[in-house]
């Protein structure tokens, strides 16, 4: 037995306790990321004629499903079908 479960039994507080006050107006470091990264997305599909890949990288996504699947969580659309909608 590790030192976690005794801490358990005696109920021991966490090491880390959550903050008493969650900050609600500043969005998450990782929403904050995927969310500017998606903005460079869309920026680059409505004025560039760049391949969907180089898009994903361009605008910090590993590859081009994970663009991919995160522009349509968000936007409900696939980049490709942004792209014919709304290049200009």
């Amino acid at each position: 037995m590790g030192h976690r479960p005794a801490r358990r039994r005696r109920g021991a507080e966490p090491a880390r306790p959550a903050p008493a006050f969650p900050c609600r107006h500043r969005p998450e470091p990782r929403r904050r990321l995927l969310a500017e990264r998606l903005a460079r997305a869309r920026e680059l599909l409505e004025t560039g004629r760049l391949p969907v890949q180089a898009v994903a990288e361009a605008s910090g996504f590993a590859t081009a499903a994970a663009l991919r699947h995160h522009f349509r969580a968000a936007l409900g659309s696939s980049p490709a079908a942004y792209r014919a909608r709304f290049s200009r």
